[in-house]
C-alpha cells in the first residue's frame, strides 16, 4: 500500500508551540508521539511518499536515526525546510527516491506529488469514467489561511466546465475536475495515509468552506 504525509517537522519546537500550536510538552514527545502514529498503521511493505519538511535538525546522523526508526519504504519529495537531507554526507540511499518533485501512478490514477502546491497540475483535465483521474498531492502551507485560498481555488474551478469532442462523437460540456490536496500531518493525526483516506479529508474540509 501506498501512503503520504507532508509537514511533519520532527526537531522542530517552534512549529510544534508557536506555528501549528500542535499541544506537545517538548519537541520530544512530539517526534515520539509522530513516530508511534507512523508505525501504527505502516507495514513493513508499505511505501510512504513524505511531501517535504520532514525534520529540522542539521545533524544527518540525527536525520539517520529518525529515518530508521520509521516503518516502510520511503519516498522523500524535498520542501524548503529539508536542508539536512541535501547534505553531501546525507544518505540518500535511505529512500527509495528523493527528488524536488514526482509523477506516480497509484490504482490507475495518477499522483502529482510536490511539496508546493501546484494550482495547474499535469493532466489535470483527464477524467476516467467521469472521475478525475489525476491528483496534486502537497504540503507547505500547513493549516494557515493559504489552505483557505486553495480551497475556494478549487472550489471555483470545480464550478467551471470545457466542451470537448470526442472522436467521432458530438461536442459535449464537462466539469473541470480539480484535485489539490494538502496532506498535512495533523490533519490525519500524524499518519500517513492512502490516497483515497486523504480525498475523503479533503472533501469534508471543502463541504464546510464558504464561497
Amino acid at each position: 500500500m501506498r501512503r503520504y504525509i507532508a509537514d511533519m517537522h520532527f526537531d522542530d519546537d517552534i512549529v510544534n508551540k508557536l506555528m501549528d500550536k500542535r499541544g506537545f510538552e517538548t519537541v520530544d514527545e512530539m517526534n515520539e508521539y509522530m513516530i508511534s502514529q507512523w508505525n501504527s498503521v505502516v507495514q513493513k511493505r508499505d511505501e510512504v511518499v513524505i511531501l517535504g519538511d520532514f525534520i529540522m535538525s542539521k545533524d544527518v546522523k540525527r536525520a539517520k536515526e529518525i529515518i530508521l526508526r520509521l516503518h516502510g519504504k520511503k519516498f522523500m519529495v524535498l520542501g524548503n525546510h529539508d536542508h539536512v537531507l541535501r547534505k553531501t554526507a546525507f544518505d540518500r540511499t535511505l529512500f527509495q527516491k528523493m527528488s524536488d518533485y514526482m509523477e506516480l501512478h497509484d490504482n490507475n490514477r495518477r499522483v502529482i506529488c510536490s511539496h508546493y502546491p501546484i494550482m495547474c497540475y499535469n493532466r489535470q483535465y483527464d477524467l476516467v469514467n467521469g472521475k478525475a483521474h489525476s491528483y496534486m498531492l502537497h504540503g507547505h502551507i500547513h493549516a494557515t489561511s493559504d489552505q483557505d485560498f486553495v480551497d475556494r481555488y478549487v472550489l471555483e474551478n470545480r464550478r467551471r466546465t470545457r466542451i470537448v469532442r470526442p472522436k467521432g462523437g458530438d461536442e459535449m460540456t464537462i466539469p473541470i475536475p480539480c484535485e489539490i490536496i494538502n496532506c498535512f500531518c495533523m490533519y490525519s493525526d500524524y499518519k500517513p495515509l492512502p490516497l483515497d483516506e486523504w480525498i475523503k479529508i479533503n472533501e469534508k474540509r471543502l463541504s464546510e468552506v464558504d464561497l
